[in-house]
């Protein structure tokens, strides 16, 4: 019997073309940074024309936006993933440490993240999308973080939003520090922010 093709909706080739120009994105960006990517390069890197890229995208600066949110839901999902199939509270909330220090200690996309927020603190208009985009990652990070912290019988000194913003911004300066003057090293920086996460972790639910 002959094989039946089927045609794809508008919607799977939209979503497709996304993909490859995220794909894209993402290299370009590595590469040269957010201010100096060039639309144009990235377009063809995809396979697109720059018309398409706008039939997607409004600017690079969204671009870039649902870049990192990507990521974020990629990384969230793996660590999801790791946590479902451990059932000791103790083995999930190490697992959790794990994958929160290891992403954080990630130097090209800590100077890509200071490089946009700079960015968008000089275009007050991004400063809106970037914390719309925060605060979606953050409710679904801080869902799985309150669920291991909660299994464990942790009570934590401060919102899990805060601790996620509080690991964020100490990796993302030590890693700046380690690039420019290289005061602090790879196992320095592992280092404190595994203290701040036992710091903050340390305390027990009163039952």
């Amino acid at each position: 019997m002959a094989k039946v093709l089927r045609r794809r909706t508008q919607q799977e080739r939209t979503e497709e073309t996304r993909s490859r120009l995220l794909k894209a994105a993402e290299k370009i960006f590595f590469r040269d940074g957010f201010e100096a990517a060039k639309l144009e390069e990235i377009a063809s890197r995809a396979g697109y024309t720059r018309g398409a890229f706008y039939a997607n995208f409004a600017s690079k600066e969204d671009l870039f936006i649902a870049m990192l949110e990507k990521e974020a839901l990629n990384r969230l999902t793996d660590v999801r993933a790791a946590i479902g199939d451990l059932q000791p509270p103790g083995a999930k909330l190490a697992t959790l440490r794990k994958y929160m220090l290891g992403s954080l200690q990630d130097r090209v996309w800590a100077v890509l993240f200071i490089e946009f927020r700079l960015f968008a603190l000089r275009h007050p208009e991004l400063k809106t999308k970037l914390a719309n985009m925060h605060r979606r990652i953050f409710a679904a990070a801080t869902a799985t973080m309150a669920e291991v912290f909660d299994s464990a019988g942790k009570r934590l000194p401060m919102s899990t939003v805060a601790l996620a913003v509080s690991l964020g911004g100490l990796a993302n300066i030590l890693e700046l520090d380690r690039m420019v003057s290289n005061a602090v090293g790879e196992s320095d920086i592992a280092t404190a922010l595994g203290l701040l996460f036992d710091a903050a972790t340390h305390y027990t639910t009163r039952r």
